[in-house]
């Protein structure tokens, strides 16, 4: 999708502020049927929120914590895996993005979460890596493609916290290497010292980061933006402004970094 273009330093995948349709092939929008009052992905102002579907039961968040200027993307459903936007849309070409570094704007709803990547190597070779809210250690699974499960932990809650809202940065090119205990071992010749043949497995690992595929961000969560970097810089240049959180009711940035 996009690996036949020049990336910039900063390149923007997703932003609850833009005009586009989330659909095909760019997007995948899905939620739970089986509950549509409580599982549905829908566009509200993050202070109000509203408008909202008639019906739906708004997992809301704590009014304690300040809300931003911005209109989000509210994702919500008992069950997390059948309820998530994807980027791209399954089926689709997958996005080619080569920088480094991913990005997420997201606000904590004080429930479970989860966020996917798909990571290719230099070789080729597909692997994915979820990171959950209530994943307790780093386990590996030897599905197709592999999956390596992190937990993932939101910046803890104090007196002087003004904000859920966190901008979540992941340096992709490390994960790889985690990954290569879930390759798939594949036969080799090898002939010992009285020349007998024989076969023996051997499991390939995963060679350097290459690209992303796709990104997938499960319930429960807001989400305000999606981005890809060079630097791991979650501000961006000097200067962009829509990379940042405006508090609403107030004038003046939040700050962004581990919490929003």
């Amino acid at each position: 999708m996009y690996s036949s273009v020049v990336q910039p330093p900063v390149l923007n995948l997703f932003s609850s502020s833009a005009t586009y349709a989330l659909q095909p092939p760019l997007f995948e929008v899905q939620a739970d049927t089986a509950l549509p009052e409580d599982s549905f992905v829908c566009s509200l102002d993050d202070q109000t929120s509203l408008p909202l579907s008639p019906g739906a039961i708004l997992l809301a968040p704590d009014p304690q914590y300040r809300s931003v200027a911005h209109r989000i993307l509210h994702i919500q459903s008992p069950t997390l895996r059948k309820t998530y936007l994807r980027c791209p849309a399954h089926g689709s070409k997958g996005l080619g993005i080569k920088l480094p570094w991913l990005h997420l704007q997201v606000r904590n709803l004080e429930r479970e979460w989860s966020f996917e990547v798909g990571l290719v190597d230099g070789n080729g070779k597909e692997g994915r890596v979820r990171f959950s809210t209530f994943q307790e250690d780093a386990k590996t699974y030897p599905s197709d493609p592999p999956l390596l499960h992190i937990p993932f932990r939101f910046p803890e809650m104090t007196s002087a916290t003004r904000t859920l809202w966190t901008t979540v940065d992941v340096h992709l090119p490390p994960l790889l290497k985690h990954l290569s205990s879930t390759a798939p071992q594949v036969p080799l010749s090898t002939t010992d010292g009285h020349g007998n043949q024989y076969q023996q497995p051997l499991r390939v690992p995963f060679s350097i980061f290459s690209h992303a595929s796709y990104v997938k961000v499960y319930a429960n969560c807001r989400l305000r933006r999606i981005w890809f970097s060079t630097d791991g810089d979650a501000d961006g240049p000097v200067g962009a402004w829509e990379l940042k959180l405006y508090a609403a009711e107030e004038s003046g940035v939040m700050p962004t970094g581990k919490e929003g």
